[in-house]
Parts: structure tokens; C-alpha cells; sequence
């Protein structure tokens, strides 16, 4: 048994086999070449998605998530700021409330508080922007997501033309292939 697998270690090491396994690999890679541009322009002339732009909108969804994410972790953020700032505000009016202050001190506390709140509804405006942006941010995403299912299953759907094999195993002239024909093959494609 090693000798038989010393014979084929040595058979695949020949020149004249070596050369022609590295020619059935760059025949096998042109044609795939040439199917991936000839699907290519179908697809172009068809109104479809290649592979190269499907490549681009994944990573495009890739990219809008992160966004997303950046986002969420951002209004997360502004929404304790603003909970802070409004406990703030809250332990600022009862502390007026209950300091019998003088006019100056109760106005400083007025413009304090004028000023707390003006910043609380500027971080309420920027809360409300984050989360209108995340939510259209979302929707684009989802909207990416579903025209990516949508090109995948019109491309499963594609019909492949397969040959009908002969009763007799005779070939009719017709049947031969010819040299613009692309040859069948048994190994799986590239696209799976």
C-alpha cells in the first residue's frame, strides 16, 4: 500500500501530469472568468445585482448597523445626561422652594435654573434627532436587508438549462458540442 501511494505521489510529481493539472486549473479559472462576466452583463441588461454589488450593499448594511449601534450607545448616553440634569433641576427648585432666599440670590437661581432648563431642552432636542436618525438609519438598513433576500432568491429562481441525456448513448451530430459551448462541469460553483 505505501508503494502504491509512492507510485501516485510520484505520478502527480511527473512533468507532463504536473502540466497538465495547472492547465486544467487556468482553463477551469478562465471559463470561470468568462461566466462571471457573461453573468455580468446579463445581469447588467436585465436590471439584476452582480455578486461585486451585492458585496457592496452588504457591506454597506455592515456599515449602516454599526452607525445604528454608534447611535443607540450615543442616545443611551444623552438620555443619562438629560436624567442628571433634569434630578438637577428638580433638587435646584426644591432647594429655592425651601431657602428663604433674598431677591438676588432667588433671581441667581432663576437664571440658574432658565439655564438648566434651556439646556435640558437643547439635550432633549439632540435625544430627539439621535432617535429620528437611528430610526431612519434602521429603516434603510432593513430596507438594504430585504432587497439583498429579494436579488439571493431571484437568483436561485434563475432557470439552468441542463441537456437531456440520449436512450442509445449515441450522440447526433447536433449533439456535439462546439468551441464557443461551455463545457459541464461536475465540481461545484463558485457562487455556493
Amino acid at each position: 500500500m505505501l508503494e502504491s501511494l509512492r507510485d501516485k505521489a510520484n505520478l502527480l510529481e511527473h512533468p507532463a501530469i504536473a502540466g497538465v493539472i495547472r492547465k486544467a486549473v487556468h482553463i477551469r479559472a478562465d471559463l470561470l472568468d468568462q461566466l462571471d462576466g457573461h453573468l455580468a452583463g446579463v445581469a447588467k441588461k436585465l436590471n439584476l445585482a452582480t455578486r461585486a454589488e451585492l458585496k457592496g450593499l452588504k457591506r454597506n448594511i455592515r456599515e449602516l448597523e454599526n452607525q445604528v449601534q454608534n447611535l443607540e450607545h450615543q442616545l443611551i448616553h444623552e438620555r443619562e445626561r438629560a436624567d442628571l440634569a433634569e434630578k438637577a433641576l428638580g433638587d435646584a427648585a426644591r432647594a429655592a422652594k425651601k431657602a428663604a432666599l433674598s431677591d438676588k440670590a432667588q433671581q441667581a437661581k432663576d437664571t440658574e435654573l432658565a439655564a438648566l432648563r434651556s439646556e435640558l431642552e437643547s439635550k432633549a432636542q439632540a435625544l430627539a434627532k439621535h432617535e429620528a436618525q437611528a430610526q431612519a438609519q434602521q429603516v434603510a438598513a432593513r430596507r438594504l436587508e430585504e432587497e439583498v433576500a429579494a436579488l439571493k432568491a431571484a437568483a436561485e429562481a434563475a432557470p439552468v438549462e441542463k441537456a437531456a441525456p440520449r436512450k442509445n448513448g449515441k450522440k447526433k451530430k447536433a449533439d456535439e458540442p462546439t468551441a464557443d459551448a461551455e463545457p459541464e462541469s461536475d465540481e461545484p460553483s463558485a457562487e455556493g
